[in-house]
């Protein structure tokens, strides 16, 4: 009797229209993230546009969640959300970043305007591609996080030879056959992940904080060692998930190389015979 009633209240609750516009607003909101991170970023205020690049990765990560809750696609059905999430999505995790990479000259002056244009076009390849995510949720090549990507360029602050060479392996992976976990929905270490992807957002939040506010700045190498550590699960995740494939191209390397050896030795023999 009493599932019923929560069961009842719980389908009313769904039905009401208005919870299913406030949260398409609440994901419109990430536009307005887009909006000022780019005036951030021309005023050059780095960090500040790190800022709302990070509150439109918090409501990304929300809005989904509560869409499948709310049924949002029946009780709205003429509003395309993944549409809607797709085209903000665009702005904030590749345009935005995109363009920092060329304003801020993270880039030597000769690639400034090459690589980010590069990253656009397979970004938007990738986000049209149907074939990108598996069932399990996992992403087929380098996710299209290169607002995550930006950040970690400008924390480090490494030389923009350095710099580069980062993008360029990272665009190379983008073409890659290679498995890639969700932060969220991967059903693999999916506990473990989201403990571990709470806390580098935690952590990423604390130091662009610090770096913009110099709160805290006694504990800001502290943060920076706990997020880095935190980044290498992600690395070592990738390596395990993916090692049955590194196997496998190991085998037919060396198996390319024994038969190239073999046909090396067959026709120094067949020389020597002559």
């Amino acid at each position: 009797m009493y599932n019923n009633f929560i069961r009842k209240k719980l389908n009313l609750f769904r039905q009401n229209i208005f919870f299913s516009w406030a949260l398409h607003l609440l994901t419109s909101f990430g536009i307005i993230c887009s909006f000022f991170a780019l005036k951030n970023t021309i005023d050059g205020e780095i960090f500040k546009a790190f800022m709302w690049l990070g509150l439109g990765l918090f409501i990304d990560s929300i809005d989904g969640t509560i869409a499948r809750f709310l049924k949002v696609n029946e009780s709205l059905p003429h509003i395309d959300g993944h549409m809607l999430d797709s085209i903000i999505d665009y702005i904030n995790y590749i345009f935005v970043p995109a363009f920092m990479l060329h304003y801020f000259g993270i880039l030597p002056e000769i690639l400034d305007i090459i690589i980010p244009a590069i990253i656009m076009v397979i970004s938007v390849i990738s986000y049209s591609n149907k074939n990108t995510k598996t069932e399990e949720n996992y992403y087929i090549g380098f996710p299209a996080i290169w607002n995550v990507v930006v950040l970690y360029l400008v924390i480090l602050n490494y030389n923009s030879l350095i710099n580069t060479g980062v993008l360029i392996f990272l665009i190379i992976l983008k073409i890659l056959p290679l498995r890639f976990v969700h932060p969220f929905r991967t059903e693999k270490f999916r506990k473990l992940t989201l403990v571990m992807s709470l806390s580098w957002f935690v952590f990423t939040s604390l130091i662009v904080i610090i770096r913009e506010h110099s709160y805290f700045s006694g504990y800001y190498e502290y943060c920076l060692s706990v997020w880095l550590l935190l980044s290498f699960y992600y690395i070592f995740l990738t390596l395990f998930l993916n090692s049955g494939k590194f196997a496998q191209i190991y085998k037919c390397g060396i198996k390319l190389y024994t038969t190239n050896k073999a046909l090396s030795c067959k026709s120094n023999l067949s020389a020597e015979k002559i």
